[in-house]
């Protein structure tokens, strides 16, 4: 798992994200490295904000079903 963190390595909120028809709030993870890295690059080039990186956890994350 692959999250983005600030310099005080707390993990990134994304807000405004339309999920089933409302907007919530959600943590930077991200299942691949490729795909932190886009999100990282838009954060900081259209909304300016600096001082994050992508650091690999170590850990996957899988969804099982019921």
């Amino acid at each position: 798992m692959y999250i983005i963190v600030d310099d005080d390595n707390s993990i990134m909120r994304i807000e405004r994200i339309s999920l089933f028809g409302h907007k919530v709030e959600m943590l930077a993870c991200f299942y691949n490295e490729t795909d932190a890295l886009k999100i990282l690059y838009e954060v900081e080039t259209e909304l300016e904000v600096k001082g994050h990186r992508v650091e690999n956890t170590g850990d996957g994350f899988f969804i099982e079903p019921n």
